[in-house]
């Protein structure tokens, strides 16, 4: 081997595998675009007509952002044509907050920097 030249290493995955780690791609994308976006209100169906993304997909996204945290619920607007109100998702932060996660022993919730300072395992 020739010095100076790092030892090249290939990994070859199951194509399931790699189909997953694709999808996974997918989601984080769209997280991560949604996220930007929801600066201002909007619907999930706003996030769909913006970014492309299949609304089944966009309400899964949209979902779990808001589990997590990361968006809230601001309001409601009502459809055109419709009678039933649609919510108005806004982000929770300018960043990515670190809050809510979990404790690495516990597994317990942590929700604010106070709550991880108090929190105590056993």
């Amino acid at each position: 081997m020739q010095e100076g030249m790092d030892d090249l290493v290939i990994v070859e995955s199951p194509s399931a595998l790699s189909g997953q780690i694709a999808g996974l791609e997918d989601h984080i994308l769209r997280a991560a675009s949604i996220l930007k976006a929801a600066h201002e209100p909007m619907t999930v169906e706003d996030f769909h007509l913006k970014f492309h993304i299949p609304l089944q997909s966009t309400y899964r996204v949209v979902r779990a952002l808001t589990k997590l945290g990361w968006l809230r619920v601001c309001g409601y607007r009502t459809r055109a044509g419709g009678s039933k109100a649609a919510k108005l998702y806004v982000s929770t932060s300018s960043r990515l907050p670190v809050h809510p996660h979990p404790c690495g022993r516990c597994r317990m919730t942590l929700y604010s920097p106070e709550h991880e300072r108090v929190h105590r395992c056993r």
